[in-house]
């Protein structure tokens, strides 16, 4: 068909309209002062993490505000000097970490710091519990969080909460490919670093996100989005775990001896960024706590269930890796501590879940207040005995003074 003049006429007029119309709905929305900024941009360190100053509502599964400090975590701004008389204990993490599920004030991290300021083997201190936790983290990214920001806070204590669920696979770019983060490898025994997501990030996603940090429509488009998915409702990746005959989900290998050249990496790479924060947390004058994450398969507090996952998986017992992870840490001399056991006992004990929320799935998914309160007491339990331990100060202990 021939373009004609009319025709052409008609098509610069809708073009125009349509740019007005757009140029006038975001006018509004600026002079409504209603914005959805983007929360994420990709360190060229760390890979994707918030942009400081960030602030947001999370409601996708339980229900926080969640106000991001300085240095890009879930956490109010620290002072870099030290005094004296505080004692500092950094937390490294995933999502159970930075805990976007629950209010601030119910976190494991704050409930750290309110039963160690009130314990006798910190009389006279200033306990401060400084959160590092980021979803989605695997342990390499933990690592390089404590080198790059968190060491300059100079940590008495460096806690690690290692999460088998994910935490393997994450670390790991065979099992998980992800173009936005580093990975570690193990060459001739040693970690070597891959940062070759800095320097391949598309341009795609580039233009994408510098669009959204300016276009009202597009922020509240992608706002709308997540709106639906809530209202279509949320269910963890593990909300089925019941069918005896379905393949093995990514992740369920974790509780398996590692048999494939994939998950033997991973194992390996784990076992040698364990390493690497033990020896960074030494040569900054801290001692390490590595704190084995309990799973929600784990977790149910009916026996009969947990069964009925093991069988599916054809083990005896869900612990192979917290057992593991455990004695990897003691063959090493690095203090460690498994929540599964006591976390379990009490869930049974009591009949209640320690994960999952009304408005998602309960047992599934992260730790609710519940779960995050008796964390808390049983990591602050195990601080305690450190700090105790020989008279000394696990800071003191680690430098051998």
């Amino acid at each position: 068909m021939t373009l004609t003049r009319d025709n052409l006429l008609k098509v610069v007029q809708s073009v125009v309209a349509l740019v007005a119309f757009v140029a006038a709905v975001e006018i509004a929305l600026r002079l409504a002062g209603i914005a959805y900024p983007p929360k994420m941009f990709t360190d060229p360190v760390v890979g994707l993490i918030y942009r400081p100053g960030t602030n947001f509502v999370y409601r996708e599964e339980g229900y926080a505000d969640v106000q991001v400090n300085q240095e890009s975590v879930r956490d109010v701004d620290w002072p870099l000097d030290k005094p004296a008389d505080e004692f500092r204990i950094a937390v490294l993490g995933d999502s159970f970490v930075e805990a976007l599920q629950v209010p601030v004030e119910d976190r494991l991290t704050e409930q750290m710091a309110d039963l160690l300021s009130h314990d006798a083997a910190f009389a006279g201190k200033k306990v401060r519990v400084m959160n590092f936790g980021m979803s989605g983290f695997g342990t390499g990214q933990e690592y390089l969080m404590l080198r790059e920001r968190a060491a300059k806070y100079q940590p008495d204590i460096v806690v690690l909460a290692f999460l088998s669920g994910n935490d393997f696979s994450d670390n790991c770019r065979s099992l998980r490919e992800h173009n936005q983060r580093p990975f570690f490898e193990v060459r001739d025994g040693k970690l070597v670093l891959d940062d070759s997501f800095a320097k391949k990030r598309s341009w795609k996603d580039e233009l994408a996100r510098e669009l959204a940090a300016e276009s009202r429509i597009l922020q509240v488009t992608y706002e709308a989005k997540r709106d639906l998915r809530d209202l279509r409702g949320w269910a963890p990746e593990t909300a089925q775990k019941d069918g005896a005959s379905r393949e093995l989900e990514l992740n369920e290998y974790a509780y398996l001896p590692p048999e494939t050249p994939a998950w033997k990496e991973a194992w390996q790479i784990t076992e040698q960024l364990l390493l690497a924060i033990n020896d960074e947390s030494r040569k900054i004058g801290a001692k390490l706590l590595v704190v084995v994450m309990p799973n929600d398969d784990q977790m149910h507090p009916d026996p009969a269930r947990r069964q009925q996952f093991a069988d599916h998986l054809k083990v005896d017992s869900l612990e192979y890796p917290n057992q593991r992870i455990m004695s990897f840490c003691r063959e090493h001399e690095i203090p460690a501590l498994d929540l599964l056991p006591p976390m379990r006992t009490y869930g049974e004990e009591h009949g209640v879940y320690l994960h999952g929320f009304e408005n998602t799935a309960m047992g599934r998914g992260h730790w609710n207040p519940a779960g995050h309160r008796l964390g808390a007491e049983l990591i602050a339990a195990k601080i305690h005995e450190m700090r105790t331990a020989s008279g000394q100060s696990p800071s003191d202990a680690a430098s051998g003074h």
